[in-house]
């Protein structure tokens, strides 16, 4: 094919072709310069899309509304299967285009802005009547906030469109009068922002994990059947269900700390410095929410809701670390005589009669809190075998069942008696000083109360004992001082009327009633905050300082 007859225009004529042409310089020069503007405009095209996907996220110190809310567009065009889930139905995600040294997040974003989530429907939290839209009419959570923030006056800042135009568009806010409304809110790429709790948290020092060695192996959840945990419940189910028995199985949580006080040390290790506290139970939701939808709905209510629930008390040293030999796990209601009956009501044979303990330090005596009806209260001591008048003691006192015993259907005592270790041997012994007081200041739904104490203001020499008071309410703010240990006799009718519920039988046939009888003396009129909610500076967490240059990190006016 190389001699191949060719047309030459100019001649007419064919020319054999025996050699190939030479390179035409000038055709050189011009490819040259095509590919150095190619290489230009690559260039140029990698640091425009760097600056849109990138600097267009960064706020201008100016607008102060703006810089609370972030990009929902990410520098990204991938998405994990996680991410494109919670995207799907609306719950706050991570915004990939934000992230602090190591590519640690340091914010999650939402549709749905923080005011929402501060504001009452009635006397329900707006979150909760946009959670049951999700459940029962399939929304997502942004178009349940959307509906309810167009039904509903107290919750229109769930939607996030009156949201941006109550921060952004009001005219009438305190803004910089040169400041132009901004676009719509939809399309225009911003979220709100909250931060991380491991990033907004205070940093921990010394974190440990502690669970107690008292609970014997058989009842541990084993680890080996964490991946199909759903079909573990339901073996655990189908064996309680056969034998009669409670879900057979404990796990440990809801830690409380406090310091032993110096008239104890005597009778315990030197090393004891701090007492924890642990609620031991089958009850749990330890696993992600999907294990425990796909349950069946028997299954689900014996995992969720048992009788079970024990006291867990361990020593620990200085250094948080649980002294060997001094962990106990503490049935309560049988030997009070306060377990809930079979025959008491329909269903109640599986309603705990306590839940969530904690302790609290007062006045130099430990105080056990637990969730009742209402909160109980009650001073505890602590012995160990081998210290102090530990033998006298536990020869000298009474059991807890046997003192429960006697009191009868009464079931009002005030002398100390041991309590029963389930678990854990005779290592620590734990002296239930009297008979529960029930707090009643906070109602019939009272529970976790945290209980403080304050110097006496009447007493300026500092002689007297501190002023013990509970915190009953938090929105509104609501503090009542009470004498602990000190009870004043309702009737059985009081009660009732303090628990009953409209709609529900007006019968009534609990053991607890005897506790609920001992009604905590109060001293004076609870002690009210005038503002539902504490100032809008309490709840920026979505400003930073990266944000504001020059500025201080928390605003008043801050939005999220």
């Amino acid at each position: 094919m190389a001699n191949a007859p060719q047309n030459d225009a100019r001649s007419g004529g064919a020319k054999p072709i025996t050699q190939s042409r030479r390179p035409n310089k000038k055709c050189l020069c011009r490819n040259a310069t095509v590919m150095i503007g190619v290489a230009i405009l690559l260039v140029l095209c990698v640091h425009w899309h760097l600056a849109i996907n990138h600097m267009r996220d960064l706020p201008s110190h100016h607008d102060l509304f703006r810089a609370s809310f972030s990009s929902s567009r990410s520098s990204s065009t991938s998405s994990s299967p996680r991410q494109k889930e919670q995207a799907s139905i609306g719950y706050p995600s991570r915004d990939s285009s934000k992230t602090e040294e190591g590519g640690v997040t340091p914010y999650i974003t939402s549709d749905i802005c923080g005011e929402c989530f501060r504001s009452l429907f009635d006397t329900r939290q707006c979150y909760t009547i946009m959670a049951r839209d999700v459940k029962k009419l399939g929304l997502t959570l942004s178009k349940a906030a959307e509906k309810l923030g167009h039904e509903s006056k107290n919750c229109q800042m769930c939607h996030p469109q009156h949201c941006w135009d109550h921060y952004f568009n009001n005219t009438n806010a305190n803004t910089n009068s040169t400041q132009q409304q901004q676009p719509n809110y939809y399309g225009s790429g911003h979220k709100s922002k909250y931060w991380r709790f491991d990033t907004a948290s205070p940093k921990f020092t010394n974190p440990i994990t502690l669970t107690l060695p008292s609970i014997p192996d058989e009842l541990r959840m084993p680890p080996s059947r964490f991946h199909d945990i759903g079909a573990y419940f339901t073996e655990k189910f189908e064996f309680a269900t056969k034998f009669n028995k409670s879900m057979d199985y404990l796990v440990e949580y809801n830690p409380g700390i406090v310091a032993i006080p110096t008239n104890m040390k005597p009778n315990l290790p030197t090393e004891a410095t701090y007492l924890l506290s642990l609620r031991v139970t089958p009850a749990n939701n330890c696993f992600s929410t999907k294990v425990y939808e796909k349950l069946p709905q028997t299954v689900w209510d014996a995992v969720y809701y048992t009788s079970t629930n024990h006291l867990g008390l361990a020593l620990l040293d200085e250094n948080y670390q649980m002294l060997p030999g001094y962990d106990v796990v503490i049935e309560l209601d049988v030997p009070l005589d306060l377990k809930r009956s079979t025959d008491s009501k329909a269903g109640d044979s599986v309603s705990p009669t306590f839940m969530d303990y904690r302790i609290f330090l007062l006045n130099d005596r430990i105080y056990l809190h637990a969730n009742a009806d209402t909160v109980v209260v009650s001073p505890l001591s602590l012995r160990a075998k081998g210290y102090g008048d530990y033998v006298e003691h536990t020869t000298n006192t009474d059991h807890c069942a046997f003192v429960a015993e006697e009191a009868g259907g009464n079931g009002s005592w005030d002398k100390p008696c041991l309590l029963h270790n389930l678990y854990g041997g005779t290592g620590l012994q734990v002296t239930l000083l009297r008979q529960f007081n029930t707090v009643w200041s906070g109602g019939s739904n009272g529970k976790n109360y945290a209980l403080f104490a304050v110097p006496d203001a009447t007493d300026p020499g500092g002689n007297a004992p501190d002023s013990i008071y509970a915190e009953i309410d938090i929105f509104p703010h609501r503090i009542q001082r009470i004498l602990p240990d000190e009870h004043d006799r309702i009737s059985k009718g009081d009660v009732f009327g303090l628990i009953w519920k409209k709609g529900t039988k007006k019968r009534r046939n609990f053991k607890i009633d005897r506790v609920n009888m001992r009604q905590v003396r109060e001293v004076g009129n609870a002690t009210k905050s005038e503002d539902v909610l504490p100032p809008r500076s309490f709840w920026t967490v979505d400003a930073h300082e990266d944000w504001f240059p020059g500025e201080p990190v928390f605003k008043e006016s801050a939005h999220g």
